[in-house]
């Protein structure tokens, strides 16, 4: 891997380029980085030093402060960060393991920076990985990865859209998404920023398009009353866990399951034992069982 100095010489404009569309991206990545040089890392991410930045690594710092001076707890959101991280990466690799030979796919909306193509061996068996995201975080995405010489484990098709695109079922068809192969859907860090009327659309036509044994992993933010940085307007989207549960449910989502920030499932022995579990970050995980794809989701 190429020192941070060394890719950015070559990276040139794209640099302020990727501050520009990707901002938040490049703190998610900054972070990941911060945990990768742990000794005792819960995963490691070679390229998200890289991806961070000196920018991504100034606002982590900028956020740490803050949280320090709200909760207490300087690393609150760097722990989040990493916790969420491994969650998720256990998740991917179980359901890749449980398809015990057989075809599936990956979506990744939001994908951002995220680099789980390029670094989860489980997902060299994987069919395709479909990263959606808007054109320009894509551009300079994959930019900065083949600056990288990185490499994907498996096909992988970026797909320029906006996740509430009335014709996103299209133009996942219109790039090779398969109706009939099960599928892992992630939404890492996305929901929060819509509006609900759009993420209940969302959900629904994820449901449609997906094969009997497909899951979903959702994050949410959990606490109707969570508090803000000063000035700061609550995230437009915001969801109880049990409420978030029967929304998937009504949908037709079975298994249905949250994870909160802090709980035995989301902790790794880093979360504080003298706080209580974080209802402010959660994921909630589904499968859908059933014989046939919903006829709503045809090519």
């Amino acid at each position: 891997m190429e020192e941070l100095s060394g890719w950015l010489k070559d990276f040139g404009a794209y640099d302020a380029e990727l501050d520009r569309v990707a901002f938040t991206s490049r703190w998610v990545a900054a972070e990941r980085g911060l945990e990768s040089d742990r000794p005792d890392a819960l995963f490691v991410d070679p390229f998200a030093k890289n991806l961070g930045g000196t920018s991504g690594m100034a606002f982590s710092e900028k956020i740490a402060t803050m949280y320090e001076e709200m909760f207490g707890w300087r690393d609150w959101h760097r722990c989040w960060m990493a916790i969420r991280t491994k969650v998720l990466d256990e998740a991917i690799t179980d359901f890749a393991s449980s398809a015990d030979g057989s075809r599936f796919q990956m979506v990744n909306l939001g994908a951002g920076l995220d680099t789980r193509a390029f670094r989860l061996e489980c997902l060299a068996d994987c069919s395709v990985c479909f990263e959606v995201d808007m054109p320009e975080v894509l551009r300079v995405k994959d930019h900065a990865m083949s600056a990288l010489k990185a490499h994907s484990k498996c096909p992988r098709v970026p797909l320029a859209a906006d996740v509430t695109d009335e014709n996103l079922e299209a133009k996942l068809f219109a790039v090779g998404f398969d109706v009939k192969v099960p599928t892992f859907w992630l939404l890492e860090g996305l929901v929060m920023y819509l509006d609900p009327e759009p993420v209940k659309v969302l959900l629904g036509k994820l449901f449609a398009l997906s094969a009997p044994g497909s899951k979903i992993a959702c994050g949410f933010l959990g606490d109707p009353n969570m508090k803000m940085p000063p000035g700061a307007p609550l995230p437009p989207f915001i969801c109880p866990p049990a409420d978030f549960e029967e929304l998937l449910r009504g949908y037709g989502w079975n298994n249905v399951r949250t994870a909160i920030f802090g709980d035995p499932e989301m902790n790794f022995g880093r979360y504080p034992v003298d706080r209580p579990p974080d209802t402010t970050q959660c994921f909630c995980f589904a499968s859908r069982s059933g014989a046939d794809v919903s006829c709503s989701a045809k090519m």
